[in-house]
């Protein structure tokens, strides 16, 4: 505790000495009223005046510990030496509240008199934009209710009186406000500043490098024009926010601790001008104004505080390039602000995306090498919850919620794994405040918190993004372990193919927790006959995992210039910073099952570029831009094995005939190169079908049609034997099945909906006709019954019995 020489109760005394073990046991070097606040808690009489005064003493305490636990998490992340002394210092705030307890209890004029925990408490009242005030007012705790519960509990009124006269004396004399921006600063900037003092920006949570860059080059004596540079959603302006958050506070350097940050509205400052020279005007007017603000700062604040700077922050600074040019005006506000820049009389603030950045900044040589460029990234997924649960507190106090802290882990977990357009912690934020508001729009009592859980996220989570519901809550560990039958039930007769398959995919699941990996989650070479299943394995791989498939043809890739197709055009071609297929693709999702069908038919040159993506999971298009495969399972397929298989033998063939793994490898060495197949995580052969697969294969196709068609089928086993055998084509596997069922089923059904004979919902009995499969010119022996009702609801009697005519045409093999 500091030593001040006025006296404090002993109870009060161990509330120090509790805060001052606490801050050396968690290595904290400076302490913040938070932390004494959270301590003083423990307090009796503390207590008992919140209870009384019908505040949530629970979600204070919660509040407070959700921020120490921050607080912590960020002095770890700041890696200041000095929070390793061993020294505990004490936050200018937390100063402030202790002299004014000091003041306010009457101890300086009367050393009889000593310092209490209700005169610390109320002291708080004083630092309203301290996050230990705001929690207190979130509680429901205000100074009328505490003065009703301390007139009951206390004999002396007049004493409370005079403690609350001196806290309201100290409020108006810390008051010290200082001027205003005038001119054209107040019609077209907004002063950030202002705003963090007033208390209405939300807190930034981590970014301590970033804004130790950016205060760094903000006291430069030349070039102090920081450009923040990432992709939407990262937090560039929260950063700025933080900043001025921090001037506020005093948590910078002293020569800082006046500045002001103005936001540039580029909106406001081009509306208007269409006669020529009034934008220039409107620039030099802006100019002129920050230096004569800049004075008027400097005299407000005396003169041993050093000069104050103004800093001027442009959101979307790129658009500086083109704000205010024409035809008949040429000059644009970046080449206004040029010189100015130069010579260091501007301090300016920007921020923008590395596309943007690239598109129009990087180009102008003049412009961009005035701006120290600070790459901001995106925060990982742990710190993005801890961005969440910092936030927590405004998005509950605003739609009158309690979020768990498993909820906000949801959020972040699903934003990073399905959210396609945004990035974290934007898309996390934008999933809780959209699930917050779903929570309160039934109706119900609005003055009880709703709490917001898992459930909730997950169901808000699926309706923003179209998905299933179940494809949401699905578990990883869950779906994994029916995997395996899951594919079975949908790819037949490939059992190993698929069991190789699965084990790889768990394999690199469960190992995915080793943060050095960077390759795909698997790099997998499908080879087999045409119609064998491999494109169908990536189809259901991809919608039992939950993720979408990417399919690209090799095919479309077979001349050597096609590889710009896939990364982009070289610098000098057309859209050649656009980017290539394959990169926006996998920006685009990079959570997904990537196909590269018939991948022999790719040029050798795009087998070169799939070295890398295999090894390190990283692909550089032509334009600079990275797309990450770390997430992403890698399947390509190969008919290269098929010119192998034995010619000879009639019908079905047994597994013993398809095993060949010898000449499959061999197939496979002739087609790629060593590296190439030496950077696979497996080759997995795919065998022929058998006769026992095919009416599986049946079955699957029935059940398409009655969902295409909302029919219902009843196939008998001759119908459904005689399909197999019309679907099967040794050398085409199994793709003549659906010629057969179109041409045998899907054309007569189709005729009678068409013709009003046969409705949606109906059902159709489908046996085989034996006699009419005898007649030479039989083209369909299927006999079809129509019911126009519900499988349910039809009785025993057929409507109307169909034979197909003899025109009807065949196109099965």
């Amino acid at each position: 505790m500091k030593k001040t020489g006025t006296p404090y109760e002993k109870s009060l005394q161990e509330t120090f000495q509790k805060m001052e073990a606490y801050a050396l046991q968690n290595d904290l070097g400076v302490l913040a009223p938070e932390h004494l606040l959270y301590h003083l808690l423990e307090n009796d009489s503390v207590r008992n005046l919140i209870e009384n005064s019908q505040a949530n003493y629970e979600k204070l305490s919660r509040d407070l510990t959700g921020f120490l636990n921050q607080y912590k998490y960020n002095a770890k992340l700041a890696q200041n030496p000095k929070n390793y002394s061993g020294v505990c210092q004490y936050s200018n705030d937390l100063s402030d509240i202790i002299a004014r307890a000091e003041y306010a209890s009457g101890a300086l004029q009367n050393p009889k008199k000593s310092v209490g925990g209700i005169d610390l408490l109320l002291a708080f009242f004083a630092k309203e934009r301290t996050h230990a005030t705001q929690y207190l007012i979130n509680s429901g705790f205000n100074q009328v209710e505490a003065t009703s519960a301390l007139k009951q509990s206390l004999k002396d009124n007049k004493s409370f009186t005079s403690i609350r006269k001196t806290q309201d004396q100290i409020r108006q004399s810390y008051k010290q406000p200082k001027p205003e921006p005038g001119g054209a600063l107040k019609d077209f900037c907004i002063n950030l500043t202002k705003k963090a003092e007033e208390g209405k920006m939300l807190p930034l949570i981590g970014r301590e490098s970033e804004l130790e860059q950016m205060t760094n080059i903000l006291r430069r004596f030349k070039k102090s024009n920081p450009l923040l540079v990432g992709a939407p959603g990262v937090g560039k302006t929260a950063i700025v926010e933080g900043l001025a958050e921090n001037i506020v506070s005093g948590n910078v350097p002293p020569a800082m601790k006046d500045d002001i940050i103005l936001e540039l509205d580029l909106g406001a400052l081009v509306a208007d001008t269409s006669n020529r020279g009034d934008f220039e005007k409107r620039i030099k007017d802006i100019l002129d104004d920050l230096q004569k603000f800049e004075e008027k700062l400097a005299q407000s604040v005396g003169v041993n505080a050093g000069k104050p700077r103004v800093h001027l922050f442009v959101d979307e600074v790129h658009m500086l390039m083109g704000a205010g040019s024409n035809t008949q005006q040429p000059m644009t506000a970046a080449n206004l602000l040029k010189p100015a820049l130069a010579n260091g009389t501007l301090s300016l603030i920007g921020a923008t995306t590395d596309a943007e950045y690239r598109k129009f900044i990087k180009n102008d040589g003049a412009f961009s090498r005035r701006f120290p460029k600070i790459d901001v990234p995106e925060p990982t997924v742990a710190q993005s919850i801890e961005i969440l649960k910092g936030l927590r507190n405004s998005y509950e106090k605003h739609h009158n919620v309690i979020f768990s802290d498993e909820a906000l882990e949801e959020a972040v977990k699903l934003a990073h794994r399905f959210t396609l357009d945004n990035h974290l912690p934007d898309s996390a934020i934008d999933v809780i405040d959209t699930a917050a508001a779903s929570a309160t729009a039934t109706p119900g009592n609005r003055k009880t918190p709703k709490p917001v859980d898992v459930s909730i996220i997950q169901t808000t989570f699926a309706r923003m993004t179209r998905r299933p519901p179940e494809q949401i809550s699905a578990n990883d560990k869950t779906m994994l372990r029916t995997l395996e039958d899951n594919l079975q039930k949908s790819v037949f007769g490939q059992d190993d193919a698929i069991n190789s398959t699965v084990k790889a995919i768990k394999r690199a699941r469960a190992s995915s927790s080793n943060s050095d990996k960077k390759s795909p989650l698997g790099s997998f070479l499908f080879t087999g006959s045409t119609g064998t299943g491999k494109t169908e394995l990536a189809r259901q791989l991809a919608e039992n995992t939950g993720v979408p498939l990417i399919r690209l043809d090799m095919s479309e890739y077979m001349e050597k210039h096609t590889v710009s197709k896939l990364i982009g055009s070289p610098p000098g071609y057309t859209e050649s910073d656009q980017g290539g297929v394959l990169i926006k693709a996998i920006q685009k999702n990079p959570h997904c099952v990537l196909l590269l069908d018939e991948i022999e038919k790719a040029h050798p040159d795009v087998l070169n570029i799939l070295l890398q993506i295999m090894d390190y999971g990283t692909l550089t298009g032509s334009n600079g831009e990275k797309a990450d495969f770390s997430n992403v399972m890698l399947l390509m397929t190969s008919n290269c094995t098929a010119t192998e298989k034995p010619k000879n033998g009639i019908g079905f063939k047994t597994a013993a005939d398809n095993d060949n793994p010898q000449k499959t490898t061999e197939a496979v060495k002739r087609f790629f190169t060593p590296e190439f197949r030496n950077r696979l995580d497996a080759i997995i052969p795919f065998h022929e079908l058998e006769s026992a697969h095919m009416g599986q294969i049946v079955d699957k196709f029935i059940k398409s049609v009655e969902q295409n068609y909302n029919i219902h089928i009843q196939l008998d086993t001759s119908a459904r034997n005689w399909l197999a055998e019309q679907g099967y084509d040794r050398d085409m596997g199994a793709r003549p099945m659906k010629r057969a069922i179109q041409n045998y089923i899907e054309d007569p059904v189709s005729d009678k909906i068409i013709n009003e004979e046969f409705s949606k919902g109906g059902t159709v009995r489908i046996s085989f006709n034996a006699q009419s499969a005898a007649k030479e010119k039989c083209e369909n022996p299927l006999s079809f019954v129509y019911n126009k009702t519900a499988a349910k609801e039809q009785d025993n009697k057929p409507t109307e019995t169909l034979h197909l005519p003899k025109t009807q045409r065949n196109h099965a093999p």
